[in-house]
């Protein structure tokens, strides 16, 4: 029975199909990456999916966003890990060392906990701890010469080997132990030897793999395969055993169908059982390095690499395969084509050839570049059993690995075969259309189409032969052509202002034979009997989730890729013709696609060639991927004004419990992450803090949230996860409470009222007291307040009777200045006057005289004559005029002062004018002192007007009263 499996184990590993070779995706990670030694040992992953890493410098973990380093009790290198997921222990063994790491549950750091140092003192120096397993109930670590099994109540049981170990592992109930001397097991506590296995003896076993019904794979480092089926061993040759004896076995694992090895000189391979496909990571495909130390598939059934330096996640779960590595160098991918057992490939380099299906090899195969085929190589075609290329330089008919150049056209974008003119090909280059015609089994120039200038990269013939031609920017174009194709006969623009909701990127896709155009608001198809575009349902209804437009491909089995910027879908079609849309799947793959020119190619039904920015790829329609089980994290609650201060630290066990931050910590940072490990930056996160937040962060690839000066109180934090690769959403929460301050606490509360219950007490007394002083204060004041005030009063009175005594003083003095004035101008005018009167009396008796002694009639009329001139003379004599100003000053307060001052220029006539008009004198009063007529006062106050500048609305008599 044994036999026959393994017979018929061999003839499945050799007798399965293969596709073409096919690398897996890889990612690098540098020692400068992940801060830690350069080679890693082991590797291992948590329940959380925390990655683990046994490294030169400690326990390194991952969790897709940030790298921890641990060191081990004595600081050597950590050789071997074992994750615990009951207790959520994480054990490591080191050189004469081992114990385990765990998250302390106070101060929520990760601590190391030797175990080492409870084992007996002459068991102390084992040398170094390379394995680590789980037997039953206890923990196995495998060392050198020593097996210490450390049971659940803490003891260890010891076992010792003759020779030097060089591998173990569990298998069923058994520790099988190989050495190159002899094959052991450990059953019932009892160390036995294996029978049967002289075959081993003298080899170096590098992995034990365990397989179905009890068989054991065992991988030696030089010298292949072998199988043990409890009862004999049995080389096993496989395809990819040369491989192996060459480059050394340093590690293996096995996973459901997939056997995966470690050399030390080749890298890594991975043989797929059930298929036979062969899948190979070295440096040739874009490892760092092509020593591999440890191998683990994790959760996704992907594999990591602990490499001699650096560490690598290559990617075999996974939708889609590299056609030529990491390391490819021949350009951007434009298209495809495969074709009599040749694979071309046009790229931003040229066009490339390979031969086809590619050869299964470790080191891929790189395709080669036709002659005087340099330069962008923008399409491929199969017409007509021949292949044409669309160049920067032209158009090419390609034969085998020679290319020939097409003579007249330019640049060209594409080919299109022309169904309604067989023999014909519709083309564009730089300049516009043209047609190709077959010519004995060479392809020539035949005429460019005139009517339509336009250069486009997307066109297609329709069922009636009419042509559509999509320009990127300006709209969709809807052609007739001539039956000799030299001419656009008939021509129909659709653009945003006719039927199109944009002008540009409206995508041309010919689906089932039809032509669609997707634009901004969808689908759109043709509609002959009214001659316009009308929505298409089904295809509206099939990708309604996407974003438009979408570029559709079709497959060989007529399901349909849907193709934008950011995603990729596939519509896949059932046997009545409708279609269910996957949007999920192949979104990892979108952000890769070179989609906007050239095109894609099939392998066969289920395999699709797709061109990206370094290459190609090829993916796997019928992919299934496997559910991502790693949930969303909070990993820590940090506090910002410490960071050694951590509030909690999600793991796989602790339980959420009653968080509380201390008030002076109230300033916190919130880690969370989403293992992700496919590739970089492709979750996004947006929280909501309960109690604080009025709604959701907008998403950022932040892994950390800060909050600053929390007031106290309970709060829930929300956690939303965007995987970007995938479409899934994901959400977690947390809750925490801000304790109050001392000062906020209940006894401080209770200190509060005491203290302020006192504290009124002696207020209010106080209060009283200042109240009765106050009113004591207040009634002394308002006495002080009506004495002084009485004393003010009189003080006021006494000063009003004095000033009032001045006032009258001073009026009578006026008034006695005024009379005394007026007394000495009566006195002297009667003095004047009397003189006045003398003078006359006088020469009135020498008139008398005269006539009595009969003087001269002349004389006496002379004499008259002078009487009359005295007479005129004591009128007009001004001689008391500066006792009149003195006197009027006296009365107007200097006012002919201030007159004068002001008008300098004025004669003492305009004085006394200005003095009589102050005294409010009529024009017939003035006149009367001027002894002069009305008129000539009229005029003189006429010019005194033009001496004080008045103007013509202005009063004199005003004026002179303001002065």
């Amino acid at each position: 029975m044994a036999r026959t499996l393994i017979i018929l184990f061999l003839i499945l590993l050799v007798s399965v199909d293969k596709t073409t070779a096919q690398q897996p995706s890889i990612r690098n990670f540098a020692t400068s990456i992940y801060g830690g030694g350069t080679q890693n040992w082991c590797i291992s992953q948590t329940d959380n999916k925390r990655m683990l890493f046994a490294n030169n410098s400690g326990l390194l973990t991952y969790d897709s966003d940030r790298w921890f380093l641990f060191n081990i009790a004595n600081n050597t290198n950590v050789r071997s890990l074992y994750y615990d997921g009951e207790q959520d222990y994480i054990y490591a063994g080191a050189s004469n060392e081992f114990g385990y790491y765990y998250t302390d549950s106070i101060t929520f750091k990760t601590t190391y906990q030797s175990l080492s140092i409870n084992l007996p003192e002459k068991e102390q120096s084992f040398d170094e701890v390379w394995n680590i397993y789980k037997y039953k109930d206890a923990i196995t670590f495998q060392c050198k010469r020593h097996i210490f099994l450390l049971k659940p109540d803490g003891e260890f049981s010891v076992f010792h080997t003759k020779y030097r170990i060089e591998t173990s592992t569990v298998v069923d109930d058994k520790i099988i132990i190989a050495c190159k001397e002899a094959t052991y097991y450990i059953f019932n506590n009892r160390l036995h030897t294996m029978n049967n296995t002289d075959l081993l003896q003298g080899k170096s076993v590098r992995a034990i793999l365990p397989y179905v019904n009890g068989m054991i794979i065992f991988a030696t480092a030089s010298d292949g395969l072998y199988t043990y089926d409890g009862f004999t061993t049995t080389p096993l040759m496989l395809d990819i055993s040369p491989f192996l004896e060459n480059n050394q076995i340093f590690c293996g694992a096995i996973h459901g169908d997939m056997l995966a090895f470690g050399t030390v000189r080749g890298g890594l391979v991975v043989k797929n059982i059930s298929s036979g496909q062969n899948s190979y990571a070295n440096v040739s495909t874009g490892l760092q390095n092509n020593t591999v130390l440890s191998l683990f598939f994790d959760s996704l059934n992907n594999i990591w690499l602990g490499l001699d330096q650096g560490i690598s996640y290559v990617l075999t779960e996974a939708p889609y395969k590299e056609l030529f590595g990491h390391n490819n160098q021949n350009g951007t991918g434009y298209s495809s084509l495969i074709f009599e057992n040749k694979l071309y490939l046009a790229t931003n380099q040229g066009l490339f050839f390979t031969p086809f299906p590619m050869p299964d090899t470790p080191i891929p195969p790189q395709p080669q570049l036709l002659a005087n085929m340099t330069g962008q190589a923008w399409s491929l075609r199969n017409i007509s059993h021949s292949v044409l290329c669309g160049n920067d330089d032209g158009a090419y008919q390609i034969t085998g690995t020679e290319a020939r150049k097409i003579p007249g056209p330019e640049g060209t974008w594409d080919f299109k075969e022309l169904h309604h003119h067989p023999g014909s090909v519709l083309s564009c280059d730089y300049q516009g259309l043209y047609i190709l015609k077959e010519v004995e089994n060479q392809w020539v120039f035949s005429n460019r189409v005139e009517g339509f200038n336009e250069t486009s990269t997307a066109f297609e013939e329709d069922s009636d032969g009419s042509i559509w031609v999509s320009h990127w920017q300006k709209g969709v174009y809807h052609l007739w052509l001539s039956d000799d194709l030299t001419t656009v006969v008939k021509m129909k623009f659709y653009s945003s202002e006719n039927e199109l909701p944009t002008n540009d990127n409206n995508i041309i896709s010919k689906i089932d034979g039809k032509i669609y155009i997707s634009s901004a608001d969808g689908f759109y198809r043709y509609d002959s009997e009214s001659g316009k575009l009308v929505k298409d349902a089904k295809l509206n209804a099939t990708f309604q989730s996407l974003e438009h437009p979408l570029r559709l491909i079709e497959t060989p089995r007529r399901d349909i890729w849907a193709v934008n910027t950011g995603s990729l879908s596939l519509a896949k079609r059932d046997s009545t013709g409708n279609y269910e849309t996957d949007t999920l799947t192949f979104r990892s793959i979108a952000k890769r696609l070179q989609a906007n020119l050239g095109h894609i190619d099939f392998i066969d039904e289920n395999h699709t060639i797709f061109n990206v920015e370094n290459g190609f790829i090829s993916v796997n329609n019928d992919y299934i991927s496997k559910r991502n089980d790693a949930q969303i994290l909070i990993r820590r609650i940090l506090g910002t004004k410490s960071t050694d201060t951590i509030f909690y630290a999600g793991t796989t066990k602790n339980v959420q419990k009653n968080i509380q931050i201390p008030h002076d910590q109230n300033s916190i940072k919130i880690e969370y992450v989403w293992p992700q490990y496919s590739s970089d930056k492709s979750i996004s996160f947006s929280c909501y803090l309960e109690n604080y937040d009025n709604e959701w962060t907008n998403q950022q690839d932040a892994v950390s949230k800060e909050y600053t000066q929390l007031r106290k109180g309970s709060y829930t934090f929300h956690l939303r996860g965007h995987n970007m690769a995938t479409g899934v959403v994901q959400e977690t929460m947390i809750k925490f409470t801000v304790l109050p301050a001392w000062y906020e606490t209940l006894l401080a509360y209770a200190i509060y009222l005491v203290t302020f219950i006192i504290m009124m007490f002696y207020i209010f007394k106080f209060l009283k007291n200042r109240y009765d002083r106050r009113i004591h204060e207040i009634e002394m004041r308002r006495e002080r307040q009506l004495r002084e005030r009485e004393t003010q009063l009189e003080i006021e009175r006494q000063k009003k009777e004095k000033e009032l005594i001045q006032m009258k003083k001073e009026e009578l003095e006026i008034e006695l200045k005024h009379k005394t004035s007026l007394l000495a101008d009566s006195t002297m005018n009667l003095i004047r006057k009397n003189d006045m009167l003398q003078m006359l009396d006088n020469d009135l008796s020498e008139i008398s005289n005269g006539i009595r002694h009969q003087e001269a009639t002349h004389t006496l009329n002379r004499k008259i004559q002078n009487i009359h001139k005295s007479i005129h003379s004591n009128i007009k004599e001004d001689e008391n005029w500066e006792k009149f100003e003195e006197n009027f000053n006296l009365v107007y307060v200097n006012y002919m002062k201030k007159l004068t001052e002001q008008f300098p220029h004025l004669k003492m006539n305009d004085r006394k004018l200005c003095a009589y008009l102050r005294m409010g004198l009529s024009s017939k009063e003035m006149a009367s002192l001027f002894n002069t007529s009305i008129r000539s006062i009229e005029t003189a106050r006429y010019r005194l007007r033009k001496k004080l500048n008045l103007g013509h609305d202005d009063n004199l008599s005003d004026f002179i009263q303001s002065l």
